[in-house]
């Protein structure tokens, strides 16, 4: 296991007591669209659970793409930028990254499968400017899971408008092929992290299957809203991608 593993699964695991290293207490950051928006207390929750009451710092908009994080358009970078440079020096950030999902949304129409590398660029830029900022940090890039476009008449028409179609298989194969620029997009510097989650929804994380929907009983209970999960959902992703956390920094992947 690198060193960098060690003291990051040291940190979920217990094996470090924060309490008494307060210079070693690190902080969460979330960056991202509506999902790090929702996720985020759901997040909180979670890690007061394992015993980590850790500072978190939501840097999250509602609406935001890959594109526009990368870029800077709107000042979205630079801002997280500026606060994580803000932070105490010997402190370590770990930024939690989830976005990706509205480009896909917004531009699969016109560019299809081009869209997909396009995402793993900005990933890969947002993710350099993070580690400048604040070369003491981790970067975790995150997946989304599956949805369900089913779970309402409305959903159902708009998976027919943006994907061509309204089956299981052919919409959810397009967000798993997304998820796939993800691992790559990691490969850039050893503190960039790749968590895949698809499928954590139907009890298999990382292992989706393409032919079902995620249960509708985790969906939004807002019936025109097709791209968020309600509060259960955000519980049980998050939970296993915590869990993930763990395992992969003990198994050394």
């Amino acid at each position: 296991m690198k060193a960098s593993q060690l003291w990051i699964f040291a940190i979920f695991s217990g094996a470090i007591a924060l309490s008494s290293a307060v210079a070693a207490q690190p902080t969460w950051v979330i960056l991202g669209d509506s999902w790090g928006v929702q996720i985020a207390p759901i997040q909180e929750e979670e890690l007061r659970a394992r015993g980590r009451e850790f500072p978190i710092v939501n840097l999250a908009e509602y609406g935001t793409t890959a594109r526009a994080w990368a870029t800077d358009s709107a000042g979205l970078l630079s801002g997280a930028r500026e606060t994580l440079a803000g932070l105490p020096e010997e402190s370590v950030a770990l930024i939690y990254v989830i976005l990706g999902g509205n480009d896909v949304l917004e531009r699969w129409p016109q560019a299809g499968e081009s869209v997909y590398d396009e995402v793993r660029t900005d990933l890969e830029t947002i993710s350099r400017a993070l580690l400048e900022a604040k070369p003491n940090s981790r970067v975790f890039l995150a997946s989304y899971d599956l949805l369900n476009f089913r779970q309402s008449l409305f959903c159902w028409g708009l998976a027919i408008s943006f994907f061509g179609s309204g089956k299981a298989a052919d919409v959810n194969n397009i967000f798993i092929n997304g998820t796939d620029v993800v691992e790559p997009a990691a490969d850039i510097d050893p503190r960039v992290y790749a968590f895949n989650l698809m499928g954590a929804l139907q009890g298999s994380p990382g292992s989706p299957n393409p032919n079902r929907w995620s249960p509708a009983e985790y969906m939004s209970l807002n019936p025109v809203d097709c791209i968020h999960l309600n509060v259960e959902g955000y519980r049980i992703f998050t939970s296993d991608m915590f869990d993930e956390i763990q395992e992969r920094l003990l198994g050394g992947g």
